[in-house]
């Protein structure tokens, strides 16, 4: 009986798109951080349906992948703290503290 690791493909794919968007934010300032936050339920719902995906095949035995699952979760709280430390730059220049 083969195990299959669950949380190993969506952890792939989880920073394939995320590190497109901070790509693009880095060379256009249209997409901001606080966008890029908004995303985090992608995560979600992605190790869902690979959760559902793996419930079909029966001969497999699945167990969930711990440290994908954790970095998962790094990824979501440093996409927080990017859109924190933007809202927070904005704010101050908007204050004028910062001059650029």
């Amino acid at each position: 009986m083969a195990t299959r690791r669950i949380g190993s493909v969506t952890l792939g794919g989880g920073l394939m798109v995320f590190g497109i968007l901070f790509l693009v934010h880095t060379f256009w300032d249209g997409l901001s951080y606080g966008l890029i936050l908004r995303f985090w339920p992608l995560l979600l719902i992605s190790l869902g349906a690979e959760t559902l995906l793996s419930l079909r095949q029966s001969e497999t035995k699945w167990v969930y992948d711990k440290g994908a699952i954790v970095m998962m979760i790094l990824l979501g709280l440093f996409a927080m703290m990017m859109a924190a430390a933007q809202f927070t730059l904005e704010a101050w220049e908007a204050l004028g503290y910062l001059n650029w």
